[in-house]
């Protein structure tokens, strides 16, 4: 496959016309078929319309003069509004963050450090809380615990008023002596 075939195949995969295409790089749409037939035979004609290719379209360039490797470049890059809108980010989270990034570096790096020991006192504060819980918790209890747990207080509950109701039974009995 040659350089003219690899752009139809490019066009063809972004799903564009010829004239979209030729539209996106600054081009006419004759000048697109002109490209694709191999009728450009000047050097200095086909270059720049192939790097104007390449970086409008994120193309590989090894690609598209020598068929070698991915039709895309891979873009190694991160995008904080993309990432920020994919998590759904309020106007005002989005403000944060660009308010953050606006702060000179060192105050940056104070809000981190101050973060970072927050949360280091936390995860110490937490390993002692839950070190506490699992002595006296009811929650650490297992659902048969909970259960024995309840029986027991419910044999005390009936036990007490039993001794009530016998001691009611024996003050009736004796205010009737």
């Amino acid at each position: 496959m040659d350089i003219p075939e690899r752009v139809y195949e490019l066009r063809k995969t972004l799903n564009l016309s010829r004239r979209a295409f030729g539209e996106k790089i600054g081009i006419s749409e004759s000048s697109v078929v002109n490209i694709e037939l191999n009728r450009l035979k000047r050097p200095e004609q086909k270059e720049p319309i192939y790097k104007l290719i390449c970086e409008k379209f994120n193309v590989n360039e090894n690609w598209l003069k020598y068929g070698e490797g991915e039709m895309f470049v891979q873009d190694d890059t991160f995008s904080l509004d993309d990432y920020l809108e994919l998590k759904k980010a309020t106007n005002l989270e989005k403000e944060i963050v660009k308010a953050y990034f606006s702060l000179p570096e060192n105050m940056r790096q104070d809000i981190i450090n101050h973060f970072k020991e927050y949360f280091l006192n936390e995860d110490k504060k937490d390993d002692k809380e839950k070190e506490h819980s699992e002595i006296i918790n009811p929650n650490a209890l297992t659902d048969d615990e909970i259960e024995k747990e309840l029986e027991a207080y419910r044999l005390e509950l009936e036990a007490e008023r039993r001794v009530k109701t016998s001691s009611v039974s024996e003050d009736t009995k004796r205010k009737k002596a």
